[in-house]
């Protein structure tokens, strides 16, 4: 098993104890348990501020960060009596129609085929070599970090499939599972008996009135009462002492479908565009489709056709794109198999001749991009969950 912790520095175990521990002492300020409050946001934003890691949370994707060629799901959990606790791994909702009528085991049998399909995706499409879980158990007086590695479920070793009506419990050779039928959602047990580090946790008793001091303080520092008031967090943050992540910038972003009308990836045009008829084509040959209710909701979101600008791919890929075709209907790279060569073989794991469908973007969770704009001639794209274009559209 590969860690992650026992490879960081003193100095950013030291920044993500104290980064945690300032954060759970002000728990009163959302709770009254003697347990910290942490939630799974604040988690991530200062696992990636302490150890310089990529937040991957905007991907929809089996992992939350990642730090060089190791993924990380940060899991943020109250520590149960008896170290063990089931938790939410992953969501199929998309996936019902393709296992809604099997049996209990057949159906176990294609929800961990899903599951191993989504790990590989988030390998491949960020360059990972190994992915792990880093859990935040809540306790009594303390955080216990542990960690472990997010394996493939071995669908040669599931075993003890047990229908219970609500859920379906199984295992395989080093975990166990249980499947809630009507959220379609699969939890895996964590053991959490072996921590990795103990933080020690102290929760002020009236965090308000610390918060309300600061600001009667820089009352007299930054001015009137009505300036005062309009000082932001980060500032009150920074005179407490709170290391917070800074705020994701605010991008203008946008969505576009990897499929066609109707909800058909087509097998002549768009992401296999390879496959039209006509001349000759590489069988890398794709594009992005681009729709005409995308243009109307975002002018000018784009250049104007035919005009290149960079954009990132995940994983750090740089590559030149532009928008094509009569209408302005598709998003291409220059040269066009880039783009096409980095989805279908790169990251889908295609092999040339291949025809992608619908199905099998819902497989894997997607069946959308999402762009960020960070500015002009500089674009950003992620992979982005079911239905995120159509909800990006309907808004």
């Amino acid at each position: 098993m590969k860690h992650f912790l026992k490879n960081q520095g003193k100095e950013a175990l030291s920044k993500y104890q104290k980064n945690l521990q300032v954060c759970a002492s002000l728990s009163g300020l959302f709770s009254t348990s003697k347990v910290p409050y942490l939630h799974y946001r604040i988690s991530e934003q200062m696992f990636c501020k302490s150890f310089d890691a990529d937040d991957l949370s905007r991907s929809d994707i089996a992992v939350d960060v990642s730090k060089e060629t190791v993924g990380l799901g940060i899991k943020t959990f109250l520590a149960k009596p008896n170290n063990h606790t089931l938790e939410k791994v992953a969501e199929f909702n998309a996936d019902r129609k393709i296992y809604n009528d099997l049996n209990a085991e057949e159906k176990i049998r294609k929800i961990s085929e899903l599951r191993n399909e989504r790990i590989r995706f988030a390998q491949n499409g960020h360059g990972l070599g190994n992915c792990l879980y880093h859990c935040v158990v809540r306790r009594d007086g303390y955080f216990d970090l542990c960690e472990e590695e997010m394996p493939l479920i071995n669908l040669d070793k599931v075993k003890k499939v047990k229908d219970t009506g609500p859920s379906i419990k199984f295992q395989d050779d080093q975990n166990e599972y249980n499947f809630n039928l009507s959220k379609s959602t699969l939890f895996k047990r964590f053991w959490t008996h072996n921590p990795a580090i103990r933080i020690p946790v102290e929760i002020m008793a009236d965090p308000l009135s610390l918060l309300d001091g600061i600001l009667q303080e820089s009352g007299s520092k930054y001015g009137t009462r009505g300036e005062q008031l309009s000082m932001n967090f980060e500032t009150i943050a920074e005179q407490a002492e709170i290391i917070l992540q800074p705020e994701e910038p605010e991008f203008e972003n946008a969505y576009l479908p990897l499929y066609g009308d109707g909800k058909i990836v087509y097998d002549k045009s768009g992401l296999n565009q390879w496959n039209a008829r006509g001349r000759e084509r590489h069988p890398d040959e794709v594009y992005i489709p681009v729709p005409a209710k995308f243009h109307r909701k975002c002018p000018g979101f784009f250049p104007t056709k035919d005009t290149k600008f960079e954009m990132l791919l995940p994983g750090g890929k740089k590559i030149s794109a532009k928008i094509c075709q009569e209408g302005s209907k598709a998003l291409m790279s220059d040269p066009n198999r880039e783009l096409g060569h980095w989805i279908l073989r790169d990251v889908l794991q295609l092999g040339e001749g291949e025809i992608l469908t619908i199905d099998r973007l819902y497989q894997l969770g997607i069946d959308s991009v999402r762009i960020d704009k960070i500015e002009d001639g500089l674009y950003e794209m992620n992979f982005a969950a079911v239905d995120s274009f159509e909800n990006f559209i309907n808004e």
